[in-house]
Parts: C-alpha cells; sequence; structure tokens
C-alpha cells in the first residue's frame, strides 16, 4: 500500500483506497434542511471520489476528497 506524510504535520498515512459517493445534491447543498427553498430541490446526484487513509500512528481512519488528498498536502514516501 501507498504511505503519505502530511507536509504541514508530518503525520504519515497508509492509503487504504479510493472510494465513490453517490449524494442528492439537494443533501450536498443543504437543499432539503430548508423547506422554504423547496422550489429548488432536484433528484439529481453528484458522485463524489474520497481516498480512505489510516493514520500509522493509532490506526485512525480517514476520508478526504480525492482532488484535496492530492492538492500537495501530502507527500508520498517510501515504506
Amino acid at each position: 500500500m501507498r504511505r503519505f506524510k502530511h507536509k504541514k504535520r508530518g503525520t504519515t498515512y497508509e492509503m487504504l483506497g479510493l472510494a465513490k459517493m453517490q449524494i442528492s445534491a439537494d443533501t450536498l447543498y443543504g437543499y432539503e434542511n430548508d423547506r422554504r427553498d423547496a422550489g429548488r430541490m432536484t433528484n439529481n446526484l453528484e458522485t463524489m471520489s474520497f481516498v480512505v487513509y489510516r493514520s500509522l500512528h493509532d490506526d485512525t481512519l480517514w476520508v478526504r476528497p480525492e482532488r484535496e488528498f492530492f492538492d500537495g498536502r501530502f507527500q508520498e514516501i517510501e515504506k
């Protein structure tokens, strides 16, 4: 498995894989919680990709949007 170091914190993680999440645009943007916006509600689905990774310090599992994970804040390291 690939390992990464968070550049700012120095913590290390093991990437477990990529996950997809399908969510309605209404839920993603919170319209279902505000009935005044009911006219704007749709049934459109959004698909988002996430990186699932595990802390090598305490085994905590984390999930972060793929685009954010690979935006430069993590650096791949050798095992």
